[in-house]
């Protein structure tokens, strides 16, 4: 008997299925639906990550090279204190100070300007803008000093100028005074000589 029941079971679902072929088709189209939303689900969740790996790789990259150009700055203050105090602070060499000191701070502006613009990191967030400012600010302060260099060293050159012809002034007073001692004393003994 039971296997009589399950015999006839299995007739009547095969009929069904016979008599109704669209239920098979819908039940695979359902299928092949789920299959493609759970792939584009996949295709969505993984865009996102390799995305996210791409802008991590340039937020390093242009990272790198900011932190590089920072260091650089620094070592260029660095090594401008070094000399500067190697120089004794260009006390007897003022022209030679005010170059150091302008050529020194047209770079230093340069690189401030480039972290503030080019080599900003745009990619990534939370990079400070103040380094950049105070990198130009420190440029400008620096070529003022050696303006500053320039103003003192042609004070110099105007005062050895003037000591210079007062000298030569005085040098030629004397030669004077000189020849009219000779001529006056020619006439005194030209007198005696007579007398």
């Amino acid at each position: 008997r039971k296997h009589y029941i399950l015999h006839m079971i299995t007739r009547s679902i095969e009929s069904c299925v016979n008599s109704h072929p669209s239920v098979v088709d819908t039940l695979s189209q359902r299928r092949g639906s789920s299959s493609n939303h759970n792939t584009s689900t996949f295709s969505s969740n993984t865009f996102p990550a390799s995305l996210n790996n791409i802008m991590a790789d340039l937020c390093s990259r242009e990272f790198s090279i900011y932190h590089g150009v920072f260091i650089a700055s620094l070592l260029l203050t660095f090594g401008l204190s070094l000399y500067e105090w190697s120089q004794r602070y260009f006390e007897n060499d003022l022209p030679r100070g005010q170059k150091v000191f302008m050529c020194c701070g047209a770079i230093k502006v340069t690189i401030g300007i480039l972290l503030w613009t080019v080599l900003y990191p745009k990619d990534c967030y939370g990079v400070d803008l103040t380094f950049p400012i105070v990198a130009i600010v420190v440029g400008v302060y620096w070529m003022l000093w050696g303006l500053k260099f320039r103003s003192e060293a042609a004070a110099q050159a105007r005062a050895q100028g003037g000591r210079t012809a007062m000298g030569s002034n005085g040098t030629g007073d004397a030669e004077g005074d000189d020849v009219e001692t000779g001529v006056v004393m020619g006439s005194v003994v030209e007198k005696r000589e007579i007398s």
